[in-house]
């Protein structure tokens, strides 16, 4: 269903490169090549000791880094990976869009990294915050070979902190030489090698305490400001923990479990027996399946893909990005596996949608412009 996420093709002229890049409304930069992106290629050129033989675009989006990077070194290894799963089918379809032999693959941090490289790239998320840099950063030393560079571009926000996060680690030795700096107005650009590799930094995601109630019960949950619903719940979520309240299956399915809240309001009641997560972001997979074990729920499948093509007795969607035609086509799939499907979303979107599908609604509720129907 690749094609179906693609809507827009973008032109990238670059240092003599001449690229073209399907992009995804739902990935980052969608638009156009954001400014950060062409601050850290534009910094290569300025760095005349980067000649690198085994490269790494982590985070890589739609492939732009990694394939630019294969053209500007064109005997190098290169090798894209990113927590979303679209963004890896991106990454493959342009690369053979743009003549670039690179391998691209699904990874949430360096989980899947499991080789020593020259050169890493990354534009790094913003919402990670000063301790998902400080991880980055730790990690990234355990992955790069004596002579290796990171390169990373941060917002304007985060350099400060970058420079601090150096600073600590260089207290009682030299451990990261900055070999490159440049800051924008609102990038900063550097580049860093490391003397040894340095002591990994856990807390990727800043995750705080928080905790739900159902009913009469009580449950711990920890939550990420890199996933939506960190500080509070979406209208969607609040309807779909109101339905489930008043069902009971056995074989429950939700897609897109986002901080888990869905997940662990499905096993309130004692007759579940099966529970899947499915997500094409590892990210939601992690962290919600993370917090049913901070529960003591266990045995739960995770699938990480965008479509499900799996067996329920219930499948639960709150439905955010997608487009009508995305969602109809899932809907069809959906219908032919699933006894029940439980969906919420903008209630103007949803009724436009059921009334082409000819649907019948067994349920629903409804919540200012939000309405969550069971189908």
């Amino acid at each position: 269903m690749l094609s179906s996420q693609i809507h827009k093709r973008i032109n990238f002229n670059f240092e003599g490169q001449k690229l073209i890049f399907d992009t995804s409304r739902i990935l980052f930069s969608s638009a156009q090549v954001d400014e950060g992106t062409k601050e850290l290629l534009n910094s290569l050129r300025k760095n005349k000791e980067i000649n690198p033989k085994k490269i790494l675009d982590l985070g890589c989006g739609y492939g732009v880094i990694g394939i630019f990077l294969k053209k500007l070194f064109p005997d190098s290894e290169v090798l894209c990976a990113d927590r979303d799963s679209l963004a890896v089918e991106l990454t493959k379809h342009n690369a053979k869009l743009n003549d670039a032999k690179i391998k691209a693959i699904s990874s949430l941090d360096f989980q899947q990294i499991d080789e020593k490289l020259d050169f890493i790239a990354c534009n790094f998320p913003a919402k990670l915050e000063a301790n998902g840099l400080k991880s980055f950063i730790s990690q990234s030393s355990n992955h790069l070979n004596k002579k290796g560079v990171l390169a990373i571009v941060v917002v304007k926000e985060l350099s400060e902190d970058l420079e601090k996060i150096i600073s600590e680690f260089n207290l009682e030795k030299e451990k990261i030489k900055i070999s490159f700096k440049e800051k924008k107005s609102s990038y900063s650009i550097f580049h860093i090698s490391f003397s040894q590799e340095l002591e990994i930094s856990e807390d990727s995601y800043s995750l705080e305490d928080n905790s739900i109630q159902l009913g009469k019960k009580v449950y711990s949950i920890k939550t990420t400001k890199a996933l939506q619903e960190f500080d509070s719940l979406h209208f969607n979520t609040e309807l779909i923990l109101d339905f489930l309240q008043g069902l009971t299956f056995e074989n429950v399915a939700i897609i897109d479990p986002g901080q888990g809240f869905s997940a662990i309001a499905s096993t309130n009641r004692n007759s579940l027996e099966k529970l899947t997560l499915v997500s094409r972001d590892l990210l939601q997979l992690k962290i919600s399946s993370d917090n049913l074990k901070l529960n003591k729920i266990n045995n739960v499948e995770i699938i990480n893909q965008d479509l499900y093509e799996g067996k329920s007795d219930l499948l639960i969607w709150s439905v955010h990005d997608e487009n009508d035609t995305e969602i109809i086509e899932k809907i069809k799939v959906y219908r032919m596996n699933n006894r029940n499907i439980l969906l919420a979303g903008r209630k103007v979107n949803l009724q436009r949608i059921l009334k082409r599908l000819n649907i019948k609604i067994k349920q629903q509720s409804e919540k200012g412009k939000y309405l969550c129907v069971l189908i």
